[in-house]
């Protein structure tokens, strides 16, 4: 008879355990399932104590509480709309941050990470490119100096168009000319969370018809002649 108490409380506790188990974890799956507010994505990724970032999802808005997180280390937050939050980088060390953002009903983790940097804030600058024209699919150089350490943290654009980078350090960078139409384009660069233009653009040249086109460049608003270019293409 004790053997058999013995057995079936050690069969209770056993059951209580499971139980207080499967609480847990329905909880949890309650707050990742269940809640409508998504991270999509973080614009920049990296940055200065003292600089903006922003992060864009759904659902976003929480008039009860929204905090965002660098690690362990919070952030002064802003909510922007619905869909957008704004927060400061706080004065942490340099290095990688897990980024969160806790609300009142759930706490979300982005996938990628924050790099913080720490020091004197670069500025990066582009003194020339080369060629100044040519067709799509050609290679363009880029130098200038601090333009980072870390490709994923620079960005060039052809006005609203990102291009592919082939190699890169701090001072020169290449790029393959992206298939656009024949004209004129600003040259972008993004690095250290900062975005500066280049002055005279690269003219895009598909074909020897062109040469002879007239045209308005779209940011100086003067008739330009892609015959010049000739010796370029």
């Amino acid at each position: 008879m004790r053997y058999q108490l013995l057995i079936l409380t050690i069969l209770l506790f056993f059951l209580t355990i499971s139980c207080e188990e499967d609480i847990v974890d329905n909880s949890n799956h309650y707050n990742n399932q269940y809640s409508d507010k998504k991270i999509s994505f973080v614009i920049p990724t990296h940055g200065y104590p003292g600089d903006t970032f922003w992060i864009y999802g759904e659902n976003l808005k929480d008039t009860t509480f929204c905090k965002v997180f660098l690690g362990e280390f919070e952030c002064p937050t802003n909510i922007e709309s619905d869909s957008i939050l704004s927060a400061v980088v706080p004065v942490i060390d340099s290095g990688f941050y897990n980024i969160k953002v806790s609300f009142s009903d759930t706490v979300i983790k982005f996938n990628n990470k924050f790099q913080v940097f720490y020091g004197e804030k670069k500025y990066p600058k582009i003194d020339s490119i080369s060629p100044l024209s040519g067709k799509p699919g050609i290679t363009m150089f880029i130098y200038g100096k601090d333009f980072g350490e870390i490709l994923s943290n620079v960005k060039i654009y052809f006005d609203n168009t990102l291009v592919k980078i082939l190699s890169f350090n701090d001072s020169v960078i290449s790029v393959e000319v992206p298939e656009l139409n024949t004209g004129y384009y600003d040259i972008k660069l993004i690095a250290y969370n900062t975005g500066i233009n280049f002055s005279d653009g690269f003219c895009i040249i598909n074909s020897p018809y062109d040469f002879n086109k007239v045209f308005i460049h779209p940011k100086r608003m003067i008739q330009v002649t892609l015959k010049c270019h000739t010796r370029r293409f």
